[in-house]
């Protein structure tokens, strides 16, 4: 069966993307193949298909990050045709062919099943994005903070982790603060759940010694990291750090999967949904913002 697919080769032409079409016989190994429905489009198959960064490290390959779909053909036990699937991380779209295609064909040890609360759709509409927003959170509570510690700032608010955050932190009654680059979208971010927007140039001057903090925690990203790392400067001498304190600077990239237990802990209630967690953050209306249909 013949499907059509982003193909990013690189020969001594240069490097090209393009639509292609493929036979199922050339997908990569594995032993799940899923009719794709949804990809999200994220920054970094932005950078892959354009080549602006060394993303890719295989040729030829399929971008996208992540996917949701339906499982066509199964050789494990622990999925059959007609389940419903999304599988993110674990190298897809780098070194494995990945989820901007019709037909994808993964390990069944990368899937998770998709939750009968929401759809495909939603799913990749939530995406890396989202799940990386939430670990963050999750990582910020297990280090102790409570909604009773204090403002959370929120770096990068107007970016797809950034405004999850937002809504996420807002949902579990936290107050949240938005440093942004772009005042003009103060309502959008008051809108997600924000109380307080700063610019962020107020968070790129040096600080003063002995300086009080002004939040109990900072979910941002590698941007203000490397900024902190070249000029000591950044939001972190404004936020307590270590967990006696209960502060935590959470920071999560997508480059490698996280644990099956930590995986199946952010999925909604009635599938082994944290007691207590999942349902202070349970999802409601349509997302505003919707994925790549690839069907």
């Amino acid at each position: 069966m013949m499907f059509i697919a982003i193909s990013i080769d690189k020969t001594d032409a240069g490097y090209q993307a393009a639509l292609r079409e493929f036979d199922e016989s050339e997908l990569p190994d594995g032993d799940v193949t899923v009719r794709v429905s949804y990809s999200g489009l994220n920054y970094k198959d932005a950078l892959a298909i354009t080549g602006k960064a060394p993303v890719v490290r295989r040729f030829p390959m399929v971008p996208g990050i992540d996917l949701a779909g339906v499982v066509e053909h199964s050789d494990s036990p622990s999925y059959v045709p007609g389940d419903r699937v999304l599988v993110n991380g674990w190298g897809i779209g780098e070194t494995h062919w990945g989820g901007l295609a019709q037909r994808a064909r993964v390990s069944a040890d990368w899937l998770v099943p998709v939750p009968d609360a929401i759809s495909e759709r939603q799913a990749m509409s939530i995406g890396t994005a989202g799940y990386t927003a939430m670990l963050s959170l999750m990582a910020l509570e297990s280090h102790g903070l409570t909604t009773d510690s204090g403002d959370v700032l929120v770096t990068g608010a107007n970016g797809g982790v950034g405004g999850f955050a937002i809504a996420l932190l807002a949902r579990g009654g936290y107050s949240v603060v938005a440093s942004t680059g772009r005042p003009v979208e103060a309502d959008y971010l008051r809108r997600l759940g924000a109380t307080t927007i700063v610019d962020r140039t107020e968070l790129s001057g040096p600080g003063r010694p002995l300086g009080k903090e002004r939040w109990a925690a900072d979910e941002g990203g590698r941007r203000r990291r490397r900024m902190r790392e070249r000029t000591g400067h950044g939001s972190a001498r404004h936020c307590r750090t270590v967990h006696p304190a209960r502060g935590e600077l959470a920071r999560h990239q997508q480059r490698h999967p996280a644990p099956r237990q930590a995986r199946r802990s952010v999925e909604p209630p009635g599938r082994r949904a944290r007691p207590g967690l999942a349902a202070r953050y349970e999802p409601r209306g349509r997302p505003e913002r919707g994925p790549l249909r690839c069907r």
